[in-house]
């Protein structure tokens, strides 16, 4: 979606909420923009009321036409206000890397709120929370080395499924707060590609996963490495969690 609009989707409810009564399309790159001033002119000899916009990012002055007369007139007095997208012309054109940058924030304030129910671990969610309070799976900010493993962890702890990792919410802003944009495959997508043979943790398998192995590459000619048979997956997540934690 387009960030700068995602932006103006924030700031323009928060507008409606100061003034409900006010009429007229709301636009939020205005408030990138000092008050409007009252000022007036002249068109073909006859004087004109307008209001007049000043960029607080450079000397850019953009106007619009005033109904409402008087010394203390205010631009909230307009009982239409007047269209003003040339403010969001004037932003996408000059300024693209502020309003992507703010546009970045208001997206992530927006739509990345934790659901309930959304992890698996209560411990999680809570966390997950603290994270989003403190901003850093903000787009805008950068990850860092000591956060990365703090949600590596979470992810390990909240999701030990190898087929859905793909779609794992923890996983997911564990990518986001990297900055990585590729999206990640669903248990469908890994079942296509993948397949594994999974036995329990008894000494004896590892003599049968060897046969089976070797009869798998006789007739299939199927691959298999040892490094791809990893025995109690569940003690060696255990075993990397713990080092990371240790870490933070």
């Amino acid at each position: 979606s387009d960030g700068l609009s995602a932006l103006q989707k924030v700031q323009a409810s928060d507008e409606m909420k100061k003034n409900p009564s006010a009429r007229g399309p709301a636009n939020a790159s205005k408030d990138e923009f000092t008050t409007p001033k009252r000022d007036s002119g002249t068109v073909k000899g006859k004087k004109v009321l307008r209001w007049s916009f000043k960029c607080k990012h450079c000397s850019a002055i953009r106007t619009f036409p005033r109904t409402v007369d008087g010394p203390n007139v205010k631009w909230e007095d307009e009982p239409t206000k007047p269209r003003t997208s040339n403010l969001t012309a004037h932003l996408r054109t000059e300024y693209k890397e502020y309003a992507k940058k703010k546009a970045a924030i208001a997206e992530a304030a927006e739509g990345d709120a934790p659901l309930e129910g959304e992890y698996n671990l209560p411990v999680v969610r809570d966390l997950m929370a603290e994270f989003l309070k403190k901003g850093e799976l903000n787009p805008a900010v950068n990850p860092t080395w000591k956060g990365f493993l703090k949600l590596f962890a979470l992810w390990i702890l909240d999701d030990d499924l190898p087929w859905t990792t793909g779609e794992s919410p923890m996983l997911r802003d564990l990518f986001k707060y990297l900055h990585i944009n590729h999206k990640l495959p669903s248990d469908t997508t890994l079942g296509i590609h993948f397949m594994a043979l999974t036995m329990d943790n008894a000494t004896t398998n590892d003599e049968i996963f060897k046969n089976v192995a070797r009869y798998l590459v006789s007739i299939y000619g199927t691959g298999n490495h040892p490094d791809r048979h990893i025995q109690c997956l569940a003690h060696v997540i255990n075993l990397v969690v713990q080092a990371i934690l240790a870490g933070l």
